[in-house]
Order: C-alpha cells, then structure tokens, then sequence
C-alpha cells in the first residue's frame, strides 16, 4: 500500500512538473512567438503607411514656392490624408504591441524575454513617432494658413502698386480701409497659427510687414480724406516696403526653411527607426 502511494505521488510530482515546464517554456514561448509574428506582421503595414507619407512630402506645399493656389491646396490635402492613414496605422500598431500577455517568471525563457524587449521599444516607436505625426501636421497646417493669408494680402498690395496716379484712389477710402481690416483679419488667424521652431522667423517677420500693409491702407486713407500729400506718398512706400519684404521673405521660407525642416527630416527617418526595432 505504502509503495502504490509512493508510485501515485511520483506520478502526480510527474504531471505538476511538466505542467510547470509547458507553461513556463512551451506555452510561454508560443505565446512570445505569436505575439512577435503580430507585431512584425502590423509593422509591414506600418512600413507601407510611412512609405507613402514620406513620397507624399516631395510636394509643392513644401519645396515650391511658385505654385499655384490650387496646387498648393491640393498638395495640403495629400499631405494631410497620408497624415491621416499613418496615425491609423500607428494605433494599430499600438494595440498589437500591447496584446503580450504577461506571464509570471516568464522571464527565464529567452524568446519571452525578447518579446518583452520587443514590446517597450515598439511602446517607444508609437510615441516618437505620434511627436513626429503631431508636429508634421502641425507645420503643415502653418504652411496652408501662410499661403492662403499671403496670397489675398499680396493680391491687394500688387493692385495698389499698379495705380500711377495716387489721387484716383480719392474716393476708394473706404475700400482701403476695408483692405487694412482684412489683411488684420488674416494677419491675427496666422499669429494664433501654431508652428515649429523652425517656422518662427517666417511667422514673425510675415505678421510684422503683413501690419505694416494694414497700417500703410489705413494711413492711406486717412492722407486721401485730408488731402495731405506727404502722409498719402509716406503710406503708398510703407505698403510698397511691406510688399517687397514679405516677398522676400516668401522665397526664402522656400529656397532654406522649408526643404531644411527639422520635422521633415525626422518623417524621413520614420521607417530607419522602425527597422532598428523591427528588422
């Protein structure tokens, strides 16, 4: 009787340890591998995603300052599309690298200990990328409101530059004033724009003269309605000065800034750093 017990008890030490050894090596190993082939699956697709976001970049909105309107509008919303399926992707992304089943002493099993190496530099990847994302947008959206807010100042500027004889506009007075609460307007809606470090001089210098234009409108009318040569010639150079200089500062937002974009380099390296992680 005494042997048979002994034979029972071996046998059920017998199945508790191999219990033991297929959940704590055999089944924590399958669920490490599974867990690897998702995330490596979801980071093809994420690979795909910032392929086309960084093709998408090489676009008019960023590199030409010469296009027009309508290219620039339809290169914003390409932009923003493809913004829009990256951040798609990354929560994808993001919930299979959250899907590791946490197993206790699981970490004497290298292939769950990798998994979970793994896990905390995909959490990372989601992360800096996400700043990345963000931050894009973010320079897209000033770059759009830059445009917009330059081109209907601009065109009011090149309409005056084209009067000969100042003395027509006598009875425009009320239209100029309109013409300075306008370029206000649009001037307020791009300082409240946010921006980038990298954007700060052509946000401050374009806010600057784009108020010099308002001020220039105003103090023209003003010089009109009271007949006074000398501030009527004094306000057509401010705006004369304001033109110039916020087109020279158009082209050098396009010629250094923009291509140089610190935000645009890192989306460029979105899929190097997921290889570093995933390769």
């Amino acid at each position: 009787m005494k042997k048979i017990l002994l034979i029972i008890l071996a046998v059920c030490l017998f199945v508790a340890l191999s219990a033991g050894v297929y959940y704590e090596v055999v089944y924590t190993d399958k669920v490490a591998n599974r867990y690897v082939t998702d995330l490596r699956d979801s980071a093809e697709n994420l690979r795909e995603v910032f392929g086309e976001l960084e093709n998408s970049t090489d676009t008019p909105l960023l590199y030409d300052a010469g296009a027009s309107a309508e290219a620039r509008q339809a290169s914003g919303k390409k932009l923003n599309q493809s913004i829009a399926d990256s951040r798609q992707a990354l929560t994808q992304f993001q919930s299979v690298s959250t899907e590791l089943s946490p197993i206790a002493y699981a970490g004497y099993t290298p292939t769950y200990s990798q998994a979970v190496i793994l896990q905390e530099r995909s959490q990372d990847i989601v992360t800096q990328t996400t700043d990345t994302l963000n931050r894009f947008e973010t320079a897209i959206t000033f770059l759009q409101t830059y445009g917009i807010t330059l081109n209907s100042s601009m065109e009011k500027i090149e309409q005056f530059n084209q009067v000969s004889n100042l003395d027509t506009l006598a009875d425009e007075t009320d239209a100029l004033r309109a013409t300075a609460t306008r370029i206000k307007t649009t001037t307020d809606i791009l300082k409240q724009t946010d921006i980038t470090p990298d954007l700060t001089t052509t946000q401050s210098l374009t806010v600057h003269m784009l108020t010099e234009a308002a001020d220039g409108f105003d103090d023209l009318a003003r010089g009109l309605d009271a007949a006074d040569d000398k501030a009527v010639d004094e306000a057509a150079r401010k705006i004369e000065k304001a033109g110039k200089q916020l087109d020279a500062t158009w082209q050098k937002t396009y010629t250094d800034t923009t291509p140089n974009l610190r935000v645009l380099q890192n989306v460029h390296e979105l899929n190097e750093k997921l290889d570093l992680v995933l390769p």
